[in-house]
């Protein structure tokens, strides 16, 4: 009886809390490639341009087409596997947040499971692990173990990411 209440108490423990803390690496920016600009004739217009550029280009104030992607959004990756428990307490808080924060911060769950070598980048050592990462990829800090949504917001608005 004591085995089995000792082992009962353990599995809670470590089911909600995580198996503590691991290091933290830094995820690599992504390397810039050099754009080469065309070059000017001797009427000083570039390759393929015509003397009358775009309505927008023209105009400073002209609003820029909607079709252009956000710049790199700061990120809250949630590392987590289907048979864990806390990982699926911690799933709906995640999905919420993803919605209420569309095109500010990158919210994600990444099943390591499924994502192992990325698991094994970020030294994931215990699940649910939540990362949190600037807009270049450095990583600004991480939490083992379930993350109440008010207590990720305040994560989120310490670095900056929502006011």
């Amino acid at each position: 009886m004591k085995r089995l209440t000792a082992f009962s108490v353990a599995a809670l423990i470590v089911g909600f809390l995580g198996c503590g803390p691991s290091e933290q690496p830094a995820l690599q920016a992504p390397t810039e490639v050099p754009v080469e600009e065309p070059a000017a004739d001797s009427a000083g217009q570039t390759a393929g341009s015509a003397e009358s550029d775009s309505v927008a280009e023209q105009q400073p104030n002209a609003p820029k087409p909607e079709s252009q992607e956000p710049g790199p959004l700061p990120k809250l990756w949630d590392f987590s596997a289907e048979w864990c428990p806390p990982c699926q307490d911690q799933k709906p808080i995640i999905h919420e947040l993803e919605g209420e924060l569309k095109g500010k911060v990158e919210v994600k769950i990444i099943d390591v499971d499924q994502e192992k070598d990325l698991a094994s980048k970020f030294n994931i050592k215990a699940i649910p692990t939540q990362v949190f990462l600037d807009k270049n990829g450095n990583e600004l800090s991480r939490h083992t173990g379930f993350f109440s949504k008010d207590s990720l917001i305040g994560r989120m608005t310490a670095h900056g990411f929502i006011n």
